[in-house]
């Protein structure tokens, strides 16, 4: 992936993750490479924490907040999600860079191709 000077300057680009941990899921972004900031993440969590995927992304804010927006109704806490076994099985249907879908119709696509709706 090519990153501009104005996409480094603006700490734009860097990736999405999703890590597991006590059986929640946190979405966040990095500007630093997913393993640094999973280190990060398991120093402060009582709890053993795991990589379970990550895409790059050219606009971290936007796509982190499309995807808290898209699960806020699993939201525990912060960026804590109780995020269904087969949402999380199926993420490639959801979990990817996406340019023109909107969270409603990100929602259709996923009942339609995850539950069959």
């Amino acid at each position: 992936m090519n990153i501009t000077r104005k996409e480094l300057l603006c700490c734009k680009f860097g990736s999405i993750y999703l890590v597991r941990g006590n059986g929640l899921y946190k979405i966040g972004y990095t500007g630093l490479r997913v393993r640094e900031r999973l280190g990060a993440i398991r120093s402060k969590s009582p709890y053993p924490v795991f990589l379970v995927d990550s895409f790059e992304s050219r606009n971290t804010i936007k796509d982190e907040a499309f995807l808290h927006l898209l699960f806020d109704s699993d939201r525990i806490t912060g960026e804590w999600f109780d995020l269904p076994a087969i949402i999380v099985e199926q993420r490639r249907v959801w979990f990817r860079p996406w340019e023109t879908e909107t969270v409603s119709e990100v929602r259709k696509r996923i009942e339609k191709e995850i539950f069959g709706w």
